[in-house]
């Protein structure tokens, strides 16, 4: 009897924690898509702000040079996603892998983070590249116009600038397959 009840525990045990992993999984996912909702926005106001600015019948910059302060706002929400989602694989890895009843059955972040990214650098560029790299045409292009408010450029700079170093840290974390978690307070 006491087996038998010890059996139906353990079932329940597994079960929870195989829902409890599919659950952080699921939000897993759906901040992933959450960042490629930010990437997307990031693009169109880019499109939209550089033809309503390259249009303007004053050709004042100041219209270009709003992308690279929004730019910022979207690089640090899509950090934030990333650190959301390896804070989850983090708990996973940690506390889900090690656990007696599913240690052999799921070690999905255990196994990524051991295997190598290819071509790490296409990859890192891909979707964290965008946001500076489409600040610096902004930039660049509001110095092409006839009147550049340049302390509106000063801060757009200084925007660019802490975008880079956002991605530098993410980077660094990911060149040496270190947690964000443990970079970022």
């Amino acid at each position: 009897m006491l087996s038998q009840q010890q059996d139906i525990q353990s079932h329940d045990s597994r079960d929870f924690i195989i829902a409890e992993y599919n659950a952080l999984r699921e939000e897993i996912l759906k901040l992933c898509e959450l960042q490629h909702q930010i990437i997307a926005l990031a693009l169109l106001s880019f499109g939209t702000l550089m033809g309503v600015g390259l249009q303007s019948t004053n050709t004042n910059s100041s219209i270009i040079l709003i992308y690279p302060v929004l730019a910022l706002f979207l690089a640090a929400a899509w950090l934030t996603h990333a650190y959301g989602i390896d804070m989850l694989g983090h708990y996973i890895e940690n506390h889900i892998e090690t656990h007696p009843e599913v240690k052999k059955s799921i070690q999905w972040e255990s196994c990524s983070r051991k295997t190598p990214i290819p071509h790490t650098l296409l990859a890192f560029l891909a979707h964290r590249g965008l946001f500076p790299a489409t600040q610096l045409m902004a930039l660049f292009a509001s110095l092409s116009l006839a009147n550049v408010n340049f302390w509106m450029f000063g801060f757009a700079l200084l925007c660019t600038i802490i975008c880079i170093v956002f991605l530098v840290v993410i980077s660094w974390a990911q060149r040496d397959r270190k947690r964000l978690a443990l970079l970022l307070p």
